[in-house]
């Protein structure tokens, strides 16, 4: 009240004597509390994509990031290095923005003409609900190892955390990327069953782009896929297998957003770590 608030929203009790605050009381603050952002931040980018996992989050937002610079389209992501807009970049605190400000710079980037934006999902913000109310194209899944054990206690409810992206904001016939070698696959995989998701996948010869092999030549590295059934081969400045699976996640993620595959591949030497 002393900062100037005129309403107060709140799942409590209160009584205050002054007249000209008024008194809001809800049974479900953050349920609230999302309702208000969507309906103060209505207008939102087209192709919005949450990446949730323990490593790789940020590698894949960057390389998906240079895949639509490199084209010459419009893009922006939001997570660990901050919100970068069309390779300039504002620093924030946090993995995941709190709520408010997460939908306010949507709406902003939509205001910029950004119809291409990629997020990272932490378990930390998934669990407080600062991703709810947003309309997400697809979302990528990349691996789980132990982390977070602090606030999540057991992997169980570190892995729970994850899948609220899929289970609870990810709506029917939107996209779910991943690779289908992990130990979670039959948990995703169950999920876009029950939630009728289009699965994409990387890995092996049952998945969308199967990673064939991949070679070291002096300071690049060779790789070999094949998607529908035709073989590929590019050069990239990538080093490490982790990090051919982070690029064919981002390839994915871009192919969700209208993009197509014959224009992806060629800009793919061009991706730096």
């Amino acid at each position: 009240i002393k900062k100037g608030a005129k309403v107060i929203v709140t799942s409590s009790v209160v009584k205050i004597k002054n007249k000209n605050i008024s008194i809001i009381k809800v049974k479900n603050i953050k349920n609230t509390l999302t309702f208000a952002c969507k309906v103060f931040f209505k207008n939102k980018p087209k192709n919005i994509i949450a990446v949730t996992g323990t490593n790789g989050k940020s590698s894949i937002a960057d390389f998906y990031h240079q895949i639509f610079f490199s084209l010459k389209i419009p893009v922006a992501s939001i997570g660990t290095l901050g919100i970068k807009k069309n390779n300039k970049v504002i620093k924030s605190n946090l993995t995941t923005l709190d709520i408010i400000s997460l939908h306010r710079e949507l709406e902003k980037l939509k205001k910029l003409g950004i119809e291409n934006v990629i997020l990272e999902a932490s378990s930390h913000g998934l669990s407080q609900g600062r991703l709810n109310g947003i309309n997400f194209n697809a979302a990528i899944f990349t691996n789980l190892s132990q982390d977070h054990l602090d606030y999540h206690k057991t992997m169980r409810k570190y892995l729970e955390a994850k899948l609220i992206l899929f289970k609870k904001l990810l709506r029917e016939k939107k996209f779910l990327i991943t690779n289908n070698t992990l130990k979670e696959f039959h948990e995703l995989k169950k999920t876009v069953n029950e939630k009728k998701l289009k699965l994409l996948t990387i890995g092996d010869s049952q998945s969308t782009i199967e990673i064939k092999k991949y070679s070291l030549e002096g300071n690049h590295q060779r790789i070999y896929f094949c998607y529908n059934k035709k073989n590929y081969h590019i050069k990239t400045h990538l080093i490490g297998s982790f990090q051919i699976e982070n690029l064919f996640m981002a390839v994915l993620a871009a192919k969700t957003c209208n993009v197509s595959l014959k224009k992806i591949f060629p800009t793919l030497k061009k991706i730096k770590e």
